[in-house]
C-alpha cells in the first residue's frame, strides 16, 4: 500500500482518464431521470465502470461506493467496517454534462479510518484538476492552493451556494452568492481561496473529495450547526443535514453564521 505522494499521482493519473471519456462522450446519450428526480446518463455509468476497475487495480483492499452503483446493505457494512473507502461520482452536475456545459466535474474521494484522506476532482472541459492529500497539500493543475485566511473586501466576499439553495437557506447580505450549477466545483473554490465558504447538503459522493482537498488546502468542512461529519454513516447517499459549510478555520464562523437554514 502506497500512502505517500506516488498514491495522489496514480489517483490523478486515474481520474483524467475517466474525465477525458466523459468529456469525450459528452451529448452521446440521453439523461433519464432518477427515483430521486435527478438526472443520470449512459455516461456516468460508463466512467463509474472505469473508475471502479482502475481503482480496485490501485488500492485492491479498498471498498467502493459509487453514485450509480446499487448500495447493497453488504457493500456498505463492508465500506463502514474497512480502512479504505472510494467514494466515487463518475459526473457531478449531469444537468450541466447533458446541456453541454462545462463546469461538470468527475470526483474521487478516498476515505481513510472514516475521513476524508485523498481526493480528485477534474473539470476536463475547463482543463483544470484539483488535488488534495492529507499531509502534502493541495494543487489546482500545478499550482499550491490555500483557503482564504482573512475576510476580503464586500465586493469580493464571494459564497458559492447549491444551486436549489434559495429552497431551503437565507444567506446574509453580507456575502456575493455564486452557483457554478455542481457540488464539486463550488466546494473546491474554497480550497482554492477564490471565495470566503460554500454551502450545500449534498449526497457523500458529491463531497467526499473536494472534503479531502479543502482539508489538506488548510480548510475546514463540518454541519453549518458545527456538528462534525459522519461520513460513514452518509455512504446510505442520504442528504446531508444540516447543510455542509467549507472555509478556512478563521472564516468558518462567519460563514455558518451568515446563513439559516429553514428547515
Amino acid at each position: 500500500m502506497r500512502t505517500d505522494h506516488t498514491l495522489l499521482e496514480s489517483l490523478c493519473e486515474i481520474t483524467l482518464e475517466a474525465a477525458a471519456l466523459a468529456l469525450k462522450r459528452q451529448g452521446s446519450s440521453l439523461p433519464e431521470l432518477k427515483e430521486d428526480n435527478s438526472t443520470v446518463t449512459e455516461v456516468d455509468r460508463e466512467v463509474e465502470s472505469l473508475l471502479r476497475d482502475q481503482l480496485a487495480v490501485l488500492l485492491p483492499e479498498a471498498a467502493f461506493i459509487g453514485e450509480e452503483s446499487a448500495t447493497d446493505p453488504g457493500t456498505l457494512r463492508q465500506a463502514r467496517s474497512t480502512e479504505w473507502v472510494w467514494v466515487v461520482d463518475p459526473i457531478d452536475g449531469t444537468a450541466l454534462f447533458s446541456a453541454g456545459l462545462d463546469a461538470f466535474c468527475v470526483c474521487v474521494g478516498l476515505l481513510r479510518h472514516g475521513r476524508p484522506w485523498s481526493g480528485v476532482v477534474a473539470l476536463p472541459a475547463l482543463d483544470q484538476v484539483y488535488r488534495g492529500q492529507d499531509g502534502l497539500g493541495a494543487w489546482c493543475n500545478e499550482t499550491p492552493i490555500r483557503v482564504l485566511e482573512h475576510s476580503p473586501p464586500p465586493d469580493r466576499a464571494f459564497l458559492c451556494l447549491s444551486r436549489n439553495s434559495h429552497q431551503y437557506l437565507d444567506v446574509s447580505d453580507a456575502f456575493r452568492v455564486l452557483s457554478f450549477g455542481s457540488t464539486a466545483c463550488n466546494f473546491v473554490q474554497v480550497a482554492r481561496g477564490t471565495v470566503v465558504g460554500a454551502v450545500g447538503r449534498s449526497h457523500a459522493w458529491d463531497h467526499a473529495a473536494p472534503a479531502a482537498i479543502i482539508h489538506a488546502a488548510g480548510g475546514v468542512l463540518r454541519h453549518q450547526n458545527g456538528r462534525e461529519v459522519d461520513w460513514l454513516a452518509a455512504l446510505d447517499g442520504a442528504l446531508f443535514e444540516p447543510p455542509l459549510v467549507a472555509a478556512s478555520p478563521a472564516l468558518w464562523e462567519q460563514v455558518a453564521g451568515g446563513i439559516t437554514c429553514r428547515r
